[in-house]
């Protein structure tokens, strides 16, 4: 359920039937850093770049050394 203030006031309840009736929702919300649900992400998908390389790197040559 999706809940929406009208420019009355009111609160209304609206089912929510795709994930696209969620966008926005998070718009003007930050975490206890300050960071954007888009920077967070921006974030951890950095982070998950840098440690599928560094995997990348530790790893890299162990087939030949296992041949």
């Amino acid at each position: 359920m999706k809940f929406i203030r009208t420019e009355e006031g009111e609160i209304v309840v609206r089912p929510i039937h795709s994930v696209t009736d969620l966008r926005g929702v998070l718009e003007g919300k930050t975490d206890e850093r300050g960071r954007s649900a888009t920077e967070r992400l921006r974030e951890e998908r950095a982070a998950d770049k840098a440690n599928e390389e560094e995997l990348r790197q530790r790893y890299a040559g162990d087939d030949e050394a296992d041949a």
